[in-house]
């Protein structure tokens, strides 16, 4: 059961009905599939794919984290009382869910659809 402040964060990233979600995994699916049919091959070193995907979901987090659309909703939420570490906790753990699905999976869909790679890679890539 998602607790409250998952639920505000969750809403105001994936939108009030998470309609963002599905038309973002919809279009990482057609991304792959779209680069798997077409037989485009590049071979990459596994440890340059957990690289990329490391490096751009830092990027990305950060850059939400300190973007000022956030700082003002924040600043909003912070009025109100709560549980600091819940707090904390949540936001993170929303915001990671959030890059993770939405900005991360279209380079991870590109990856898997233009590299070979194996079930170990994969857990290391999703990790």
């Amino acid at each position: 059961m998602m607790r409250m402040t998952d639920k505000a964060f969750a809403k105001k990233l994936f939108g009030a009905n998470y309609e963002r979600l599905p038309r973002t995994l919809f279009v990482d699916v057609i991304v792959f599939w779209g680069l798997y049919i077409a037989g485009f091959q590049v071979q990459i070193a596994s440890f340059v794919r957990v690289l990329m995907i490391s490096a751009f979901t830092a990027g990305v987090m950060w850059q939400a984290l300190s973007s000022r659309d956030n700082a003002v909703e924040l600043m909003a939420m912070l009025m109100l009382p709560y549980r600091r570490r819940e707090f904390v906790f949540s936001y993170v753990g929303v915001l990671g869910a959030y890059t993770v699905l939405t900005k991360t999976g279209l380079l991870f869909a590109v990856l898997l659809a233009v590299s070979a790679w194996k079930p170990a890679e994969l857990a290391g890539m999703i990790l």
